[in-house]
């Protein structure tokens, strides 16, 4: 079989999402049936036989597999929801702490919690803990006594589910307690407080070196920590179609490693102990940088990579990509709907097949045109690839982002190295860390204002709406039509069936009258659409903060709709008002 581990990832993930949606099941199933025949290993009576072990497969993974594969629900979940409103005793260890300009977050491991001193959470769960100020240190055994929330899906249409985001990384919960007490401080050691140390020591030399928004930009990109950016700068990268720069990807870890690996090379170190030195400091660097997906996926496809170099085989990225994506799964099978292993996967996806297309492809005989157009292509590619996965979180769509991409994002590399450098150096002198600092400030301001220039531009933000099933319908024609002329031997021509996709950005309208009375807490906020109009009755309320912003307007863009048309007003209190103040 050609690519197996591929067929193993796509019915992995086929497995997973059969309970739930069948449509990305049948896409699947287009795909790998227009696969198989493209490259001549199957004929239509095979494919049938293929087809009915598919289905087969699809549910042993699901009924076997994932069941016993993932990890249970723990005991702290499952009490954290029956008692919401009670106030808890908590024992819990520090594994994670983070200082910001608003104060501390520390992740703890809860190892004991009560409500009457008898009930217990026997299996470890984590919640996130806010205050102030306190002494706690990575490692320390705290106690409080607080009241615990637990994340919420999302109430209204296009609202930022938070229960499945933080399901995937495994934290169960949320307190403020008024005081934290230490029961028993640890011991300095160990990697887990080596690396806190060693992060905090970067974010607090990254703070004194650059300004404020320059600081939260270079932390999220070396750290992987956002909590430091400015809410404003967050949305600007966003939506100029640029915020992936921020996440630690495989860029930051092909810089980082393959770095690594050629200067032991260099040093006349052989290739095995080069390659396990590399990876052993990449798995360290996960870890510092809190383990986030596109890390991880980056990490392992690198692994593959240097073991095939030390077995002497041809590395295949879509290999790598199919054994990262089975890895990260079977361990955490809800990241199948998160929204940074989607973007993530659908980047390197449209990287691995259309940059072997372009590889291949000779277009013209001049090879600086060559070069050039190879590069426009390859970033229309990989636009297109994440553009369903861009269109279905935020609802949304830069134009510009292609330029902004081919542009901007091959010098990121120098913020990289540059923010590197001067964090070594603050630890020395304050004045050859500024010295370092230069080009990434120089390179950050370039992206601002490159940012600033495209938000002014006409047309620079469309609102698309979320992707309904004729948009998903049109993902499935240009998968099928990209795969027939590959058949066929027309690789350069593949490229035209990017074309349909422009018919993603099209808002679609309801023809039927919807009228969504949106939760608010205390307030109201009701939104009528039909056709391309939208009304707002009343928009206010004394519970939620920025209301406009987080209810309603991701209300809207999920719709299809930038602003409303009309707003009518019962009355002036401030619940019912407030947030069209916004």
């Amino acid at each position: 079989m050609y690519r197996p581990v591929v067929f193993a990832a796509g019915m992995l993930i086929a497995g997973i999402v059969l309970t739930k949606d069948l449509f990305p099941v049948i896409l699947m199933v287009i795909i790998l049936y227009s696969y198989y025949i493209n490259k001549g290993k199957a004929n239509n009576l095979q494919f049938i036989i293929i087809f009915f072990f598919y289905i087969l497969a699809l549910t042993s993974i699901y009924y076997l597999g994932i069941r016993l594969g993932s990890k249970p629900p723990k005991p702290l979940e499952i009490f954290l929801a029956e008692n919401e409103a009670e106030e808890f005793y908590v024992e819990g260890k520090v594994k994670d702490l983070i200082n910001n300009q608003n104060g501390q977050r520390l992740t703890v491991s809860v190892s004991f919690l009560s409500t009457d001193g008898n009930e217990k959470s026997f299996s470890e769960g984590e919640i996130y803990v806010y205050t102030e100020d306190s002494d706690a240190s990575v490692n320390d055994t705290i106690v409080f006594v607080s009241e615990i929330k637990v994340y919420k899906k999302a109430y209204n249409e296009g609202g930022f589910d938070s229960k499945s985001y933080y399901d995937c990384r495994e934290i169960y919960g949320y307190a403020y307690p008024e005081s934290i007490d230490i029961l028993s401080a640890a011991k300095s050691g160990g990697m887990n407080y080596c690396l806190f140390k060693l992060r905090d020591m970067a974010i607090n030399n990254i703070s004194k070196t650059f300004a404020t928004d320059d600081a939260g930009i270079l932390i999220a990109i070396l750290t992987g920590e956002k909590n430091f950016m400015v809410d404003e700068i967050s949305e600007m990268y966003r939506d100029s179609g640029f915020a992936h720069v921020l996440a630690i990807s495989g860029l930051h870890i092909s810089l980082i490693g393959l770095t690594l690996f050629r200067i032991l090379r260099k040093k006349k170190i052989s290739f095995i102990p080069s390659t396990v030195f590399t990876l052993l400091i990449l798995c360290v660097y996960n870890s510092f940088s809190g383990g986030q997906v596109s890390c991880k996926r980056a990490i392992i496809m690198l692994c593959v990579s240097l073991i095939s170099r030390c077995l002497g085989k041809r590395y295949d990225m879509l290999t790598g990509l199919a054994i990262s994506a089975i890895i990260i799964l079977i361990n955490q099978p809800k990241y199948i709907y998160d929204s940074s292993f989607i973007m993530s996967y659908s980047a390197a996806l449209g990287i691995s097949t259309f940059g072997q297309i372009l590889n291949k492809a000779e277009i013209f005989e001049e090879k600086k045109i060559m070069k050039a157009i190879k590069s426009v292509l390859f970033s229309v590619s990989v636009q297109v690839a994440i553009l369903p996965s861009q269109i279905d979180f935020f609802n949304k769509f830069c134009p510009y982002s292609l330029l902004v991409n081919i542009f901007l994002l091959p010098l990121i590399s120098i913020p990289v190295v540059s923010g590197i450098i001067s964090i070594v150096f603050a630890c020395f002198s304050s004045e050859l860390a500024s010295l370092a600092a230069i080009p990434a400030k120089l390179i950050l301001l370039l992206y601002e204002s490159a940012m600033e220039i495209t938000g002014r531009l006409p047309m620079s933000e469309i609102v698309t709406g979320h992707m309904t099933k004729w948009k998903w319908g049109v993902v499935c024609i240009i998968i099928s039509i990209f795969l027939l002329l590959l058949k066929y031997g027309r690789e350069i021509y593949s490229f035209w069936c990017l074309v349909p996709a422009v018919f993603l950005l099209v808002p679609y309208h309801d023809d039927d009258l919807k009228i969504s009375s949106l939760y608010v807490g205390q307030g109201d906020c009701h939104i009528i659409t039909y056709k391309e109009y939208a009304i707002i009755i009343d928009c206010g309320s004394s519970d939620e903060e920025e209301l406009y912003r987080y209810t309603v307007e991701p209300y809207l863009r999920y719709n299809g709709y930038d602003k409303p048309d009309y707003v009518f007003l019962s009355h002036m209190h401030s619940d019912h008002i407030n947030g069209l103040l916004d």
